[in-house]
């Protein structure tokens, strides 16, 4: 009893570095990013905090594009669970101090998704025998600076990395362990984290298919697909009534060639599909070299051991990490019709397969020294594929507190706009009232009256419709809005401008405002000088 429980903390003890690791960095990132407001956080926080407002008040989420219902579930509790105010103060309250409650969900994700890290860890490793597995099942989260990246946010990416270690977790026990006794409830447990993860981002999709690789009888495929049916019905309860517009949303996506549903109708457009292909593939180049990596050692290994039942055991393994391989080479060519490498998160975590079949070919080996060596070999090669993307997040993360520098400065400046001139924010202005428009736009602008008391002289102009907007939902056609203010101050994603009103606006490619002739565009520090 005393050597399962010291085996137990030893275990315990081990796995729990890597998540330490990952709430500091996370935290520091965070830091880094500085206020939620600014034009480089807002899109994530804002939006899930004001659905989980809704959701609070009893009414349906609006943003279901993704459709990020276990986040705004999740954001709805922790506002809940963090107040003892009644309802209507409690959301006047968040209104009233957006950054602090988001500070309080956000965290609160982040600390859950370490916990995940470290429980699935230990799980794995005892129910393994094999605490290497458990910590490779933590390893791929530091190969990729992308997750990091989307750790600075309360948004849906940050909770599919928590899902995601769990699904690869049971998907590890059902492909490497002989756990036929629980192995139905192994299934049962993967379909229901794989509809809950489908629930929070369509991008889970890879995972399922993974998941399905590591089905291995009719009954566990019953059970797979019972739960996950279950567990992705019970999610979307609130979001029942949207689902005409969901299932559109699906369609368009898969439909057109497009980004988001748009374009011609096909798949994809080959010229730029294979150019988007590249860039992800050159960005997270570990998502190439971990695979074929693994199995390039693994069959190296079953080639040159002795002739015995470990060799045979060891060539067993290689059609499975062919296949599992070539099952994340699909989820990659599907993801990457919309190239965004956040997209990609679900499928990452899934490379900890990939490592945890290697190990498992390496305990073949009969030579306790050839064996010693892999796995130091092995060992050298996860720490220096970490160390390297531990550089760029560091880089990344002095791009932040520079970025995040020159956000507060320009706002700073912004706020001090000339007297009579209204100021006119559009996307991505760095500004808290913006960030409160964008939220509130993706929340079905049900807030409108509480941020037009808040911020009763706010404008903003949208550049998706080229309308004005007032009291956070009145749209106003440009003529309209020009007769009541002959000069405006605009401030988003082209800096500031000072333009005439006599003359035309229109957005460039990138979605700035400028002027048909290119004149009246100033520095707002030009402008004073003059």
């Amino acid at each position: 009893m005393s050597s399962c429980r010291d085996r137990i903390l030893y275990v315990a003890g081990l796995t729990s570095i890597l998540p330490i690791i990952f709430l500091i960095s996370a935290l520091q990132l965070t830091k880094s990013a500085g206020p939620q407001w600014l034009g480089t956080n807002f899109e994530n926080s804002y939006a899930y905090l004001l659905n989980s407002l809704l959701l609070l008040k009893g009414e349906p989420p609006a943003h279901i594009d993704h459709p990020g219902t276990t986040t705004q579930l999740f954001g709805a509790a922790c506002l809940r669970l963090s107040s003892l105010h009644s309802k209507h103060t409690l959301v006047n309250d968040v209104l009233n101090h957006p950054e602090a409650y988001i500070k309080r969900v956000h965290r609160a994700l982040l600390w859950v998704t370490a916990f995940i890290l470290w429980v699935t860890a230990i799980f794995v490793s005892l129910l393994s025998g094999d605490l290497l597995k458990g910590i490779a099942l933590q390893a791929p989260v530091f190969f990729f600076p992308t997750i990091f990246y989307y750790t600075i946010w309360f948004g849906s990416d940050l909770t599919e990395v928590g899902l995601a270690v769990v699904a690869a977790g049971l998907c590890a026990l059902l492909l490497t362990e002989n756990v036929s006794g629980s192995r139905i409830v192994l299934h049962g447990l993967l379909g229901l984290i794989c509809g809950l993860g489908m629930a929070t981002k369509l991008t889970f999709f890879p995972v399922i298919l993974v998941a399905l690789v590591c089905v291995r009888s009719w009954k566990g495929l019953v059970a797979f697909v019972t739960t996950s049916i279950a567990g992705l019905a019970l999610v979307l309860i609130p979001v029942y009534p949207e689902f005409p517009r969901i299932i559109r949303w699906i369609a368009d996506l898969t439909t057109h060639t497009g980004h988001y549903g748009a374009g011609e109708v096909g798949f994809v457009r080959p010229d730029q599909y294979l150019t988007d292909l590249g860039v992800l593939v050159r960005s997270e180049s570990m998502i190439i070299v971990l695979p074929i990596g693994s199995l390039i050692l693994a069959a190296i290994i079953a080639l040159f051991t002795h002739t015995n039942a470990h060799e045979r055991s060891a060539r067993s393994l290689l059609p499975r990490m062919f296949l599992l391989m070539l099952v994340q080479a699909i989820g990659l060519l599907l993801v990457a019709k919309h190239a965004n490498l956040h997209y990609l998160i679900p499928l990452y975590l899934t490379l900890s397969l990939n490592l945890i079949l290697l190990i498992k070919t390496i305990g073949t080996i009969n030579e306790g020294a050839a064996q010693r060596g892999f796995l130091v070999l092995l060992c050298g090669l996860v720490i220096a594929g970490g160390l390297w993307a531990g550089s760029r997040t560091l880089e990344a993360n002095e791009i932040l507190k520079r970025v995040r520098n020159e956000q507060l400065e320009i706002y700073r400046i912004a706020r001090i706009s000339p007297i009579g001139v209204p100021r006119v924010d559009y996307y991505r202005s760095p500004t808290p009232e913006f960030a409160f428009c964008f939220g509130n736009d993706f929340a079905r602008r049900a807030f409108s009256k509480r941020l037009k008391e808040r911020f009763p002289t706010a404008l903003f102009f949208n550049i998706f419709n080229g309308k004005f907007v007032e009291d956070f939902d009145r749209f106003i056609d440009p003529p309209e809005f020009f007769s009541r203010h002959p000069q405006v101050l605009f401030f988003g994603n082209g800096g500031i401008l000072l333009p005439d009103a006599l003359k035309e606006l229109t957005q460039s490619e990138a979605g700035n405002l400028v002027e048909l002739q290119r004149r009246g565009q100033w520095d707002i520090d030009a402008w004073f000088r003059r």
